[in-house]
């Protein structure tokens, strides 16, 4: 049962990682090969005052950008060859939320996942400094993914 199976996981995963929900899935498909969309909360450190008081416009700017090119790792064979990739199609949208108690510069975004495109986080983060030059520190950038979704004919939905 869920339930039996969370409470069997909490017990040893780490305190700060534990799982909330959990459901039984009967579809012949495979939950990862149905999930097409993640849902992220992303802090930022901007040590800057300045920079960061303008990252709002730096991402405006960067999510009306027609192109972004990024090189992304990809395995041929055995070998790993670096291929450029438009991620442009592989953003949903990009929010700036704005900053939490600590200066950390919070945005959302919803990325593509899965089996039809991948763009990680931090390869968003990386493009939105390499573009904007925002002074955003990766080292220190967190990441939370806050859900994911399925999509069938254009309609994002929880599969869940």
């Amino acid at each position: 049962a869920p339930n039996e199976f969370m409470t069997m996981m909490n017990r040893v995963l780490p305190k700060d990682i534990q799982i909330i929900h959990a459901d039984i899935i009967d579809d012949k498909e495979s939950l990862s090969s149905i999930i097409k969309w993640s849902h992220y909360e992303i802090y930022l450190w901007i040590e800057d005052t300045k920079k960061r008081q303008e990252i709002k416009e730096n991402l405006d700017r960067f999510t009306s950008l027609d192109q972004v090119m990024i090189k992304k790792k990809k395995k041929k064979g055995k070998r790993k060859i670096h291929v450029d990739v438009d991620i442009v199609p592989l953003i949903g949208n990009v929010t700036f939320k704005g900053e939490d108690q600590d200066g950390y510069v919070i945005i959302t975004a919803l990325l593509r996942s899965g089996e039809s495109g991948n763009l990680k986080p931090i390869e968003l983060v990386t493009a939105l400094e390499d573009k904007t030059n925002s002074g955003i520190n990766l080292e220190m950038t967190r990441i939370k993914r806050l859900d994911a979704f399925a999509e069938t004919e254009g309609n994002i939905y929880r599969p869940l």
